[in-house]
């Protein structure tokens, strides 16, 4: 009976009772909703657990993973750019033993982004520079870090980055300027028969080495279009006598 009269307060919008007899209220809120809705089996309440957990967990977990090349002397060993959007308060940490210049990375990736059209997942991401123990310095890295959170938000697909290799400097409007080290990028990627992209200004004396597989690019906008198959790889033919960077290798 007090189920009952409770259901009729609800229906006919009769003020509540006080906060303490707030409990009993929504009890009684929530046996009226299962009154009216048509009961579930239990096969039904299972798939729907189950779809929800899943949609958690495509939202919590979102990962990308995008191949550079760090230098060290003549050598350049294999970066992994690991990125993770998770759900929580908007922030931007970048790991894995960064110097000054790769933590200021952060304002040009997403003056980049944004200038390229592309939306900023305004969630916590986290950058992780693999392996730890290597130290990271220069802008190369500003390339594969806004691939990597391009990859995880969905903005480009992940299958695209297998097998490709990614340095280059971000400008604010989503330009790409010249790094040093690009022939010993290039030659370490020729080992492992990796595409190298890089930007256009380096394409020059990355293209010396034999067997090395180049693609020069200008802007992110472009880079993007390429990976989404909608322009041809515009492949640096080796010997080519253009433009060369101002680095010395």
């Amino acid at each position: 009976n007090s189920k009952r009269s409770w259901k009729n307060c609800y229906l006919k919008r009769i003020p509540l009772p006080p906060p303490d007899h707030l409990n009993f209220v929504c009890r009684a809120i929530s046996h009226l909703q299962r009154a009216i809705t048509p009961g579930l089996t239990a096969e039904a309440k299972s798939q729907r657990y189950t779809e929800r957990i899943i949609q958690r967990r495509d939202a919590a977990m979102e990962l990308s993973t995008v191949l550079s090349r760090a230098q060290r002397g003549i050598e350049a060993p294999l970066v992994r750019v690991e990125t993770h959007i998770s759900n929580g308060l908007p922030a931007f940490n970048i790991v894995g033993l960064p110097a000054t210049a790769v933590k200021e990375s952060k304002e040009r990736v997403r003056s980049a982004i944004m200038n390229s059209h592309f939306e900023w997942p305004d969630r916590r991401l986290t950058i992780n520079l693999a392996p730890a123990d290597l130290p990271k310095d220069g802008g190369r890295f500003d390339l594969p870090i806004a691939l990597g959170i391009l990859a995880a938000s969905g903005q480009i697909p992940e299958q695209s980055l297998a097998g490709r290799e990614f340095i280059g400097e971000l400008a604010l409007g989503g330009g790409l300027r010249p790094v040093a080290g690009t022939v010993s990028a290039a030659i370490a990627a020729s080992r492992t028969n990796h595409m190298l992209i890089l930007p256009e200004a380096n394409s020059a004396n990355a293209a010396l080495v034999p067997e090395s597989r180049i693609v020069p690019v200008t802007r992110l906008l472009e880079l993007t279009a390429l990976l989404h198959q909608r322009l041809e790889i515009p492949f640096q033919a080796q010997g080519d006598t253009g433009e060369r960077s101002p680095y010395p290798d």
